[in-house]
């Protein structure tokens, strides 16, 4: 269960030089229930990629709890 993703960050330093790509790779251990991504404000269901300024991804995972002693 993983998520990759890329931001562009266009800063004041950052610009000068055509800017800065920043790559992610987040792992889970566990599946999760439900995801989608939202872009200009618009969710959209069961979606996994998106683009543009105003947008992102979001997952829900289980709601099961683990006690640890």
């Amino acid at each position: 269960y993983e998520i990759t993703g890329l931001v562009f960050i266009e800063g004041s330093l950052s610009k000068r030089f055509g800017g800065l790509a920043t790559y992610f790779v987040i792992t889970f251990d566990h599946q999760w229930t439900d995801f989608g991504v939202w872009n200009d404000g618009e969710i959209i269901e069961k979606q996994n990629e998106t683009d543009g300024c105003s947008s992102g991804a979001y997952i829900i995972l289980p709601d099961e709890q683990e006690q640890i002693t």
